[in-house]
């Protein structure tokens, strides 16, 4: 006997929920930890560089972002070129996305990555750049230390001096120019704070729901059709003297699913549904294909239930055809209610959803008449044997 079925199916179907919500907890919390150095000056007042030594006391002091002021700049010859690969060939041209450069300041050098769009400046814009910055260590990318190299090559050449002697006096840190100053991180610490709020509001909700299944939307969506105490007894009622025409047994969520004389309980896509049966108009076996590339791997089934004042049906997922069939037939000699799948009625639902309603209600009619005679004729049979 089961004991409280809408408290049984609501906290099974909290617990997908639940599992993803956390998961999406994990994954933002995991990104603001990754990107914590960037936290700390993403929406303060910018510290200003000036000079080597400046800058080198901002990245001692772990000021990522910075303002660049009155730098001149002179360009590497090396750059960062992306291109698409598919299983590691390259499918197109290389395109330049970035350029490295030399900042210079009375006191020294610093090696600097541009974008590509500084290469179309004029020597007097490059004479006293003023932009919004970066730090990192050139540990942090390959790149960096490879570029941080052709810069120690060329400063030693064009001085004519060692290269043991430059790299001495050239902080090993990389001042990234960024195209649009502090927005595109901004709005990513902005985006990973929503997810984190919103995820963690629907665990939490979700955890309330385990807790006491009352909280749920589903248990409340109850009051549009009655009083929900009033339901949830009737339909516990009906599981206890078995009086139901379907009751799914199986443990996983996707298959939830209850058919009474007065309810039927599924799903509209993924959230619980519950209708009364009494607005049931039609119902027919659904085939689902699971393909990849296009190639059908698996085969699932379901009945979908349609009802005269709800757009979106009702479905009711099964592992096997031949139980979704069977199912069908005997909803059709208990229910006055049209079964089985028709073209004309789906292209008629899809395309005038009124006129769908208006003639299946008329075939749902002419159901109950019939069945009406059919009663009558019974008890005129048994009145004449007396």
């Amino acid at each position: 006997m089961e004991q409280n079925y809408l408290r049984k199916i609501i906290r099974k179907n909290a617990w997908s929920p639940m599992f993803i919500s956390l998961v999406f907890v994990f994954i933002a919390l995991a990104g603001f930890l990754s990107e914590s150095e960037k936290w700390s000056t993403l929406f303060t007042p910018l510290a200003e560089g000036t000079s080597v030594t400046g800058i080198q006391d901002l990245y001692a002091k772990d000021k990522y972002y910075f303002q660049l002021k009155n730098a001149d700049i002179y360009f590497l010859d090396y750059a960062i070129y992306s291109y698409d690969t598919v299983n590691g060939v390259k499918t197109s041209e290389e395109k330049l996305s970035q350029v490295y450069g030399i900042i210079y300041y009375d006191d020294g050098y610093l090696l600097a990555l541009l974008p590509k769009d500084y290469l179309d400046m004029s020597d007097e814009e490059l004479s006293s750049v003023t932009a919004v910055a970066n730090l990192q260590a050139l540990g942090d990318d390959q790149y960096h230390q490879e570029a941080y190299e052709e810069m120690i090559t060329s400063l030693s050449k064009a001085y004519k001096v060692d290269p043991s002697t430059v790299r001495e006096s050239i902080p090993e840190i990389c001042v990234t120019l960024t195209e649009h100053g502090r927005l595109g991180d901004q709005f990513l610490f902005l985006v990973m704070g929503l997810i984190l709020l919103i995820s963690a509001s629907v665990f939490i909700y979700q955890l309330l729901i385990k807790i006491n299944y009352k909280y749920s939307g589903f248990y409340k969506k109850l009051a549009k059709i009655g009083n929900p105490e009033d339901i949830e007894y009737r339909i516990n009622s009906e599981i206890a003297g078995e009086r139901y025409l379907y009751m799914s047994v199986l443990r996983p969520a996707a298959y939830t699913g209850l058919i009474t004389t007065d309810y039927i309980i599924g799903k509209i896509n993924h959230p619980l549904a519950i209708h009364p049966t009494r607005d049931l108009i039609w119902v027919h076996l659904n085939t689902v294909k699971h393909k990849s590339h296009f190639i059908t791997i698996s085969k699932s089934y379901q009945i979908l239930f349609y009802f005269k004042d709800m757009k979106s049906p009702i479905s009711i997922n099964f592992p096997k055809a031949a139980i979704a069939t069977e199912l069908i037939e005997k909803i059709a000699t208990t229910l006055p209610v049209m079964c089985g799948y028709s073209d004309d009625l789906k292209k008629l639902y899809k395309k005038d959803y009124t006129a769908f309603v208006n003639l299946a209600l008329s075939r749902k009619h002419e159901l109950e008449h019939m069945e009406d005679n059919l009663n009558s004729d019974n008890t005129q049979e048994t009145t004449d044997q007396y």
